[in-house]
């Protein structure tokens, strides 16, 4: 999505530099054999050959004598073909749009200064300009204007970062250089390619290896590169990013790859203060075969798997991997990738790139996989919805959404509960009461996620729903009994052990309320097994029963609940006496 973005902006700002064109040609419009000359001066980071400069005439408010010209790469530049009179020199930048009567340019404002003064369109074909001072010119004559510092109010930011040796090893007398390729956006007559700033110094590394550059912001229409040169230690870095590596040609034939120990590509919008930190240097290996693949199916949301055969020109050595999105290198190493995040399938491309194990590093052309394109079908389920709450009757059960992916979107969610695995009619919230006709029943529930309802931007996002089920609760079942509904359970009345020919009895067990339908009921147990008919408080003991045990179970039961129960033993059966 971004470089779709880039793409429009930088044809809005060709807009913008065509609407301000000088259609008369200079020596005629200007009508004379005079000069005004200078040079500009910058801030690192930015090229002095796309500054431009116009001169137009003090009386002519439609600057229709108007005349342009480009710096060069030392900053120098010569509007010729001037009449004698009287002009205001304005200087357009990348950082201004060039356009040089939007407000955002500027104007001469006297010698030694910065320029301050403005010009701003109060109509279509009206410009004013204010706070510049005029220059006169001279037929025949050059009127040379001087140093003029442009850009110097504009904020700097440092981006730093420190080369590491092979352990053991020194970086001493390695170089760092500043690169950028402007992709002829906006000088036409300039060839595309990677060149290196004029107006950057080369840094030569300290001790420990650190570098720092004071840059002011970046052009967003200008790529930018770190060169990293070696100083014959016979060093690699294999971390070259945006497809750039020793194949890499500069402008003109310039090297740029070629003699370098690596290429760093810079992010568009890297300020402010931007730290790159450690950059390992390892030692260089040859590549002999092999290539590098991808599997899994490129979805939002899913896995992509590295697999490679290559073969380096060192035996035993190793590869790891290097995943790369839009052709920017991620800082993500290992054999696997989740697609997530901002991953998504709008056109976005992923592919491989194998590199050495190890203290090796491979400066070649990258060994990269077939780019593969994500694309958005449905969201991935990755942790299943849960249920909380005890399936009881009366009683609420939830349920949680579960875990997506890519975690990125909103999304929207739908549920459907199911009973033993059939929808449950009209059961489509988050919550769910369960009903009587759900016990002895597992409980799930199904949880669809979408795109947020209502969001047009939104739908390319998938091509349908996640879905995914639960897991089933235990079988539903009646509420408990609440305890405190049992005043008094049923105890022994009289004799406390079973006699052959005698009665044991219990007292009647005893309610709190009178509500809810209680009832306790009783049944005598010998040996494990019920006595037909023994329902009551009081049994007599059979001889047939000598040394089985006797046991009586109370129990409590309402409409609506578990039953309670309570055991009453009399110990095993023995002889009278």
């Amino acid at each position: 999505m971004r470089s779709r973005l880039c793409t429009a902006l930088l044809a809005v700002a060709a807009m913008v530099v065509a609407s301000f064109a000088v259609t008369a040609d200079p020596a005629r419009a200007a009508g004379g054999t005079g000069s005004i000359t200078g040079t500009v001066t910058v801030p690192d980071g930015y090229d002095l050959r796309t500054v431009r400069v116009l001169a137009t005439r003090t009386d002519d408010p439609n600057q229709t004598s108007a005349v342009s010209a480009w710096t060069d790469a030392t900053g120098a530049y010569q509007l010729t073909g001037l009449g004698t009179g009287d002009y205001y020199v304005g200087f357009g930048t990348y950082r201004t749009d060039l356009d040089l009567c939007s407000g955002h340019d500027y104007w001469w404002s006297g010698a030694g200064q910065a320029p301050t003064g403005t010009c701003v369109r109060i109509a279509a074909s009206q410009p004013v300009i204010t706070g510049a001072q005029s220059i006169s010119v001279v037929d025949g004559a050059a009127t040379a204007l001087g140093a003029v510092p442009v850009l110097s109010e504009q904020p700097t930011y440092q981006l730093s970062g420190h080369l590491v040796a092979p352990s053991g090893e020194s970086v001493a007398g390695m170089k760092v250089e500043l690169w950028v390729n402007d992709e002829t956006y906006w000088r036409n007559d300039v060839s595309g390619g990677w060149y290196r700033l004029d107006s950057v110094p080369t840094r030569t590394v300290s001790a420990d290896g650190s570098f720092a550059f004071q840059l002011i912001a970046p052009r967003w229409s200008v790529k930018s590169a770190l060169r990293l040169v070696d100083a014959g230690h016979g060093y690699a870095f294999s971390q070259s990013t945006g497809g750039l590596s020793q194949s890499t040609a500069g402008r003109a034939g310039a090297d740029f790859g070629t003699g370098s120990v690596g290429l760093l590509a810079l992010p568009w919008w890297n300020y402010p203060d931007t730290d790159l930190g450690a950059l390992q240097l390892k030692h260089e290996i040859g590549y002999a075969s092999g290539t590098a693949t991808i599997g899994g199916s490129p979805e939002w949301g899913r896995t992509l798997t590295a697999h490679s055969n290559v073969v380096w020109s060192q035996p035993g050595v190793g590869t790891e991997y290097r995943w790369v999105r839009g052709g920017e290198v991620l800082d993500v190493t290992g054999p696997t990738y989740v697609l997530n995040s901002d991953d998504d399938g709008w056109e976005q491309t992923f592919s491989v790139r194998a590199v050495p194990k190890g203290a090796w590093a491979y400066n070649g052309t990258p060994i990269q996989s077939a780019p593969v394109t994500v694309v958005n079908t449905t969201p991935l389920n990755v942790a299943l919805p849960k249920i909380a709450g005890a399936p009881v009757v009366g009683g609420t059960l939830t349920a949680t959404t579960g875990a997506w992916r890519p975690t990125y979107p909103t999304y929207t969610y739908s549920y459907r509960w199911l009973r033993a695995n059939s929808t449950i009619p009209g059961a489509n919230q988050a919550s769910y009461r369960v009903t009587k006709a759900d016990v002895g029943r597992r409980l799930s529930v199904e949880v669809s996620a979408n795109r947020p309802s209502g969001c047009d931007l939104c739908t390319p996002w998938f091509q349908g729903p996640g879905v995914v089920v639960s897991s089933a609760t235990a079988p539903a079942s009646w509420p408990a009994m609440p305890a405190s509904w049992v005043r008094t359970w049923s105890a022994k009345t009289g004799a406390a052990s079973a006699r052959i020919g005698r009665r044991v009895a219990v007292t009647r067990t005893l309610f709190s309320t009178t509500a809810h339908g209680l009832r306790a009921g009783y049944q005598w147990y010998v040996g494990g097994k019920a006595v037909k008919g023994a329902t009551t408080t009081r049994l007599k003991v059979r001889k047939s029963w000598l040394r089985k045990t006797v046991v009586l179970r109370v129990t409590v039961t309402a409409p609506g609940y578990l039953p309670r129960a309570r055991a009453i033993s009399f110990g095993k059966a023995r002889r009278a006496g």
